[in-house]
């Protein structure tokens, strides 16, 4: 204890009565927490005192406060999307409106300045002058724009900063603002005037180039057109915004001008303009809306026109397809028609006919046809009928199994040579003549010979006329035509009965253009009942005589004449 006490007190006369205290401040220090709740009672003051006497404190945290948002946003993005949303959300629709609020006026605004006979005038000036049409339009259409803004140090006249507007013819900016503190050197060396006073305004033209000068920068500002009174205003209050948030940069400024590019958004604002108004009531723009009218009913038309004519293509492709011996191989649309590739069975349809139908010839540049021996049902069913010329009388079937089956009534002669010439039909696999009734070569002969006289008979009645007066359901004097007329398709009846055929002659009635349709309708009905009673009287059977008004119920009258003609089938 007494060594202690004496070390003590060695303590105090080496190092004072301050030595105690010095080891609580050391203990505090090495306290982590101790220190942590010592430092947290001042730190508020402490940054506020440093915020007022430079910025290096939010320049020390901006990194650290980037990363917190960047892990923040990374560990939990729907929180931080929560908590935006109130802000964002509103922002985004009010950023969204204002974007298409400016499309609209742009859009409105070209189209008013394009096709307009001024506008047309505009481009005229354009050509003669050599400038664009927009530098054109906007000197007409501008009371004043301000088209550059220079921030320039005042000690040293170097540019800090430059903005232009759009469309603005510009020289290199480093070089104005050189000759800017060239020409204001040059005024106070020259004149009389306090070091003080400032060069503020130099009119060139249309060109007026508007100065304000601070402690450290100035701000010249290019305008064309008339200079608003407030623009001054504007000016002074930008550079003082300026200079109270680059203070720092001004006082350590070294030639590196990337410190101030912050300043684009206070400069910004300098460039304004404003468009001419008129007093009158703005007219309503007639040519344009003729122009659009024009162009939208042409491109309408135009629309309507390749529409059509891809229908027809469609159509006849379509139908071209279905044509039965006609295969589509390739099928295109060129810049100047269609062009077709196909086989073709040389029995087929022929694919111009087709065409031709829908008014497409003209449009179809290429139409290459190969030749080829189509099996397809229709085209087998032609190739035997032209290899085996079937006479009246003979009827054939193709079935699904390219079997022919042939009925009817043949001399034998044409047998023999159907038996031996179905063999060279290319893709019929044979034929099938149980319904086939052969007529021997004697009886063959009188079979053509009556034929032939039905034929001659049938063409005879055809030709037959009967004329009546006007208005009149009766013939006068003529009973000795039906008379012959009735003999001769009696002897037809026996003709075709011996053939074992059937007959049915159709009475067809005519009047001319003089009555009313219900008039001519009655009176074709009563002129062809008139014939058929009377040929009935002759002989003739009622069964085998039809007239055209039971037959047909439909308006015809093909023949603008007072007449009864025949027509005959045979089946």
């Amino acid at each position: 204890m007494t060594g202690s006490a004496d070390i003590i007190q060695l303590r105090k006369l080496l190092f004072g009565d301050n030595y105690d205290a010095l080891l609580q401040l050391r203990e505090r220090y090495e306290d982590h927490e101790a220190f942590s709740t010592h430092v947290s009672q001042v730190i508020s003051e402490a940054i506020k005192k440093r915020l007022d006497t430079d910025q290096s404190f939010p320049k020390t945290l901006s990194p650290l406060i980037e990363q917190m948002l960047i892990e923040s946003i990374y560990n939990n993005p729907k929180k931080i999307a929560d908590v935006l949303y109130p802000v964002m959300g509103p922002a985004i629709r009010k950023s969204i409106y204002q974007t298409l609020a400016d499309s609209m006026a742009q859009l409105n605004q070209m189209l008013e300045h394009s096709l307009s006979i001024r506008a047309l005038r505009w481009r005229f000036d354009a050509w003669r002058t050599g400038q664009s049409y927009a530098h054109i339009m906007m000197m007409n259409t501008l009371e004043y724009q301000v088209e550059q803004v220079f921030l320039i140090h005042k000690d040293n006249g170097l540019l800090l900063q430059h903005l232009q507007a759009e469309h603005a013819l510009t020289n290199d900016p480093d070089m104005v603002s050189g000759m800017l503190t060239a020409i204001q050197d040059f005024i106070k060396d020259s004149f009389d005037v306090d070091h003080d006073d400032n060069l503020r305004q130099m009119r060139l033209g249309e060109l007026t180039v508007q100065m304000e000068h601070g402690p450290r920068a100035v701000i010249a500002c290019v305008i064309r057109g008339h200079v608003p009174n407030y623009f001054n205003d504007l000016l002074s209050d930008t550079l003082e915004e300026i200079h109270q948030n680059f203070g720092q940069e001004f006082e350590g400024y070294n030639g590196d001008t990337a410190a101030f590019s912050r300043s684009e958004s206070w400069l910004r604002s300098c460039l304004i303009k404003q468009e001419q108004r008129t007093a009158t009531k703005k007219s309503s723009p007639k040519f344009l809306y003729i122009i659009i009218a024009a162009f939208l009913g042409l491109a309408a038309f135009s629309f309507y026109q390749n529409y059509q004519k891809q229908q027809q293509w469609e159509t006849v492709l379509n139908e071209l397809e279905q044509t039965p011996g006609l295969v589509i191989l390739d099928k295109a649309q060129t810049y100047n028609g269609y062009k077709i590739d196909a086989l073709i069975d040389p029995l087929a349809d022929d694919p111009k006919k087709i065409i031709q139908q829908h008014d497409i010839t003209r449009d179809i540049t290429t139409l290459n046809l190969a030749p080829y021996l189509s099996m397809d049902k229709e085209m087998l069913s032609r190739r035997a009928k032209q290899k085996l010329i079937p006479p009246d009388g003979v009827l054939s079937t193709l079935h699904d199994d390219a079997i022919l089956y042939i009925r009817g009534t043949a001399h034998e002669t044409w047998v023999d040579q159907l038996n031996q010439n179905w063999r060279f039909v290319a893709g019929l696999k044979g034929i099938n003549t149980e319904q086939l009734k052969v007529i021997p070569a004697e009886v063959a002969v009188v079979v053509d010979t009556r034929s032939q006289q039905s034929q001659a008979l049938i063409r005879g009645i055809e030709q037959s006329k009967f004329f009546f007066d006007v208005k009149a359901t009766a013939l006068a004097n003529q009973e000795h035509q039906i008379q012959q007329l009735a003999q001769s398709i009696i002897e037809l009846l026996r003709l075709t009965n011996s053939l074992q055929q059937s007959l049915q002659i159709q009475i067809i009635g005519n009047t001319d253009q003089t009555g009313s349709l219900q008039e001519n309708r009655k009176l074709r009905t009563k002129r062809e009942t008139y014939i058929k009673h009377a040929l009935i009287q002759s002989g003739v059977p009622s069964f085998i005589l039809v007239s055209q008004s039971q037959y047909n119920q439909q308006e015809i009258n093909i023949e603008n004449e007072r007449s009864i003609r025949f027509q005959i089938r045979v089946y």
